[in-house]
């Protein structure tokens, strides 16, 4: 009966979707600012590590195969007259002249530690009408085995070399108006005489003397040797006295006399 009529069902309710968000990640500039920073100084670390190896082992190497070395120039007024002394411990000393008004010095130190060059030190000490230029050692010298400080000079003529002297090392002299003396312990000798206007002495304990003249001059030559040979080239003497380890003669009648002393060395006299 139409009274009697249902109501159609109706369908049943769907619950309601819920959807998940993630929470949204915190704020990592801080933590990226801690990381790069961290970062940065293990990179710093790492090249001040590598770097401070690579200094020892250059040390090393030059130490083992090479020296290091440190040059000096310095000048001088050079007024006539003025002796000048010159005077070395390790090293060699080579003096020339030249036509100026100027000592002018280049100085090379070599040692095997940067340190040592330090230790040598050249003593400038002018007095009146006398120069001395005088390398010192400001340690034994037991501890700095191969270190060595070379002279180069250039000089006036018209000075006066007044001492040249070094303990180990050669000497070459070109020689002024007057050269008084030149010694040295255990090295070669060379001196060049031009002119004369002293007597000189040379000496040298170990190593050979050649002393190289001018056959015009006149001068008196005395040489002595205890174990070595006395030669002459191009230079003829009126002898005195002769024999095996000792000479002493004239040149052109004599005048000044030239002192040549070895103790192990050859004395080799030659025409200039």
């Amino acid at each position: 009966m139409e009274g009697n009529a249902q109501p159609a069902p109706q369908p049943a309710s769907q619950p309601a979707q819920t959807t998940y968000a993630p929470p949204p990640p915190p704020p990592q500039s801080g933590t990226n600012t801690a990381l790069i920073i961290a970062v940065a100084v293990i990179v710093v670390v790492v090249v001040v590590l590598a770097a401070l190896v690579f200094v020892f082992l250059l040390d090393t190497v030059q130490n083992g195969n090479g020296l290091y070395t440190e040059e000096v120039d310095e000048h001088y007024a050079a007024i006539p007259g003025l002796e000048l002394e010159v005077m070395t411990v390790n090293g060699d000393i080579d003096i020339v002249t030249y036509d100026g008004d100027q000592i002018l010095l280049e100085g090379i130190k070599r040692a095997d530690r940067s340190q040592d060059l330090d230790l040598m030190e050249l003593v400038v000490t002018q007095n009146g009408d006398s120069l001395e230029l005088k390398v010192e050692h400001t340690e034994d010298l037991s501890n700095l085995i191969g270190d060595s400080f070379d002279l180069s000079l250039r000089v006036p003529e018209y000075i006066i070399l007044e001492k040249v002297r070094a303990v180990n090392g050669d000497i070459h002299v070109q020689s002024t108006d007057e050269v008084v003396e030149v010694e040295t312990t255990n090295g070669a000798i060379r001196v060049d005489m031009r002119s004369i206007g002293s007597n000189l002495n040379i000496d040298s304990t170990n190593g050979q003397v050649d002393v190289f003249i001018d056959p015009d001059l006149e001068v008196t030559i005395d040489i002595s040797t205890v174990n070595g040979v006395i030669s002459f080239s191009g230079i003829s003497l009126d002898l005195s006295d002769d024999t095996d380890h000792y000479v002493r003669g004239d040149l052109n009648a004599g005048g000044y006399e030239i002192y040549v002393e070895t103790t192990n060395g050859n004395v080799n006299v030659h025409q200039l």
